[in-house]
């Protein structure tokens, strides 16, 4: 009874860790808010245009992953007791990493644009203003990896305020810009320069970001610069490795949806499937904001500790788990509750989709199988912890890609995929997901606990054998 009443005690300074949180919380929701302006702005220059940012915002969107796999690298090296003299050489060689592959990845679209353009359908009259717009936006791709990662070392250090203010400038100037650039196309509707003003509105939007982007950037770095200390060589291999993990759990949260869109396609029901999932994922999405900001917080104090953080296999509970149980668990916990129960009231209010009747049950299922798979988080922390991110990335790639996506596969090939057999399907991932990371963790735990009754061993033999 004690044990549990320590595992669900309520954190000692809750006010102090809203403090840090909500600034965390509230730069997501805004950088996350970032391009959906951005969107509604280009729309109103017609759907051509908006086609073309698209293209250009799904290729943005793979910087995004590339940073939160450096910032995730940051937050398990950044605070650990032996690389507190190696954290300017930490932020160099992640930016780096971030800038060489976004860079190469930007390189290899370019090369490729024309066959591109040829797949979405380009209209020949505007392949001159899609190069230009394509050419900004991977350069934005680019300084979007960098911010990603320069964003996730400011939380690292503790700096959260300042990524809040990032957040909240780089938002404000993109309302602004983007004002500013419809304000081009104002000027100049119904002459004869109306179509040359589409385009540099279209331009201004783009060029805006990439004004914001060098700036948020150039402000991070000074910052980081000014209060980072030590430039000792950390081991370059080990940095490499983890960052690479990262970069595949990414990789593959970021390649199933569009995969299993692409099968959504083939299921058999009332109404649009595809329409149901991409909403429940942008309801999920949502409600785990506070676990997502709760995860970092936890997986930097976690390394900070050494990675010496057992869960579930000791009576005291380590220091992170209280304030990542009721600042991130519960609240996530709770809110996909309310998104379980309440599924069609949040469709027909949020986005004026009326659920199909067939489609309720796979809702239902859906959300229950988000709140089983937020539990697998749990263990993944401290797997990260540990500097064994390659095993979240098979834990992701086992469960995701070979045993959601190759049934989903199989319930298509036999004519059984309907809304009710795919959300079993999401619960069978996510129940995966989970086991995979409990049996990795204990086993590590396991591995472990051997290590410390060898040194305490061999450690009282030296001390025997001193005497005599």
């Amino acid at each position: 009874m004690k044990t549990l009443r320590a595992w669900v005690a309520p954190p000692a300074k809750r006010f102090q860790h809203m403090r840090i949180i909500f600034p965390l919380l509230l730069s997501q929701l805004l950088m996350r808010l970032f391009h959906i302006v951005d969107n509604r702005y280009v729309a109103k220059l017609g759907s051509s245009f908006l086609l073309i940012h698209n293209i250009q915002f799904n290729i943005v969107t793979i910087g995004q992953f590339l940073g939160i796999a450096a910032s995730t690298t940051a937050l398990i090296y950044w605070n650990r007791p032996e690389c507190r003299d190696q954290q300017r050489s930490i932020l160099s060689i992640l930016v780096k990493l971030s800038f060489g592959l976004s860079f190469a990845i930007a390189s290899c679209v370019f090369l490729f644009r024309h066959q591109l353009f040829w797949h979405f359908s380009i209209p020949k009259e505007l392949n001159d203003v899609t190069i230009l717009y394509l050419t900004v936006g991977l350069t934005n791709m680019t300084l979007t990896a960098i911010f990603g990662c320069l964003d996730g070392i400011l939380i690292a250090a503790g700096k959260l305020r300042q990524a809040m203010m990032l957040s909240c400038f780089m938002m404000v100037g993109n309302v602004i810009g983007d004002h500013l650039a419809l304000w081009i196309l104002e000027i100049a509707r119904g002459g004869p320069e109306e179509q040359a003003a589409l385009a540099q509105s279209l331009l201004g939007i783009g060029l805006t970001t990439t004004l914001l982007l060098i700036l948020a950037v150039g402000w991070a770095k000074r910052s980081l610069n000014s209060q980072t200390c030590g430039r000792e060589k950390p081991d370059f291999i080990a940095l490499v490795k983890i960052w690479a993990a990262e970069i595949g759990v990414v990789v593959v949260r970021s390649m199933a949806p569009l995969i299993y869109s692409l099968q959504a396609a083939k299921v058999t029901g009332s109404g649009s499937f595809l329409v149901t999932y991409n909403l429940g994922l942008h309801i999920a999405f949502i409600a785990c904001l506070p676990l997502g900001a709760s995860i970092q917080i936890a997986v930097r104090e976690a390394s900070r500790q050494d990675g010496d953080q057992p869960l579930l296999h000791h009576r005291i509970p380590p220091e992170w788990w209280p304030n990542f149980l009721y600042f991130g668990l519960f609240p996530t916990v709770f809110f996909l509750l309310l998104s379980l129960l309440f599924t069609q009231d949040l469709n027909s209010f949020f986005y004026g989709y009326a659920l199909p009747l067939d489609h309720y049950v796979f809702s239902r299922l859906f959300f229950l199988a988000c709140i089983v798979g937020q539990l697998g988080h749990i263990f993944a922390i401290s797997l990260r912890a540990k500097k064994l991110s390659h095993l979240v990335t098979k834990s992701f790639l086992f469960s995701d890609f070979v045993l959601h996506l190759s049934v989903v596969q199989i319930l298509i090939f036999l004519n059984r995929a309907t809304p009710q057999t795919l959300g079993l399907a999401f619960i069978a991932f996510t129940s995966t997901y989970f086991l995979i990371t409990y049996f990795y963790f204990t086993k590590i735990n396991k591995i472990d606990s051997l290590w410390k009754i060898f040194d305490k061993g061999r450690q009282s033999r030296m001390i025997g054998s001193h005497y005599d």
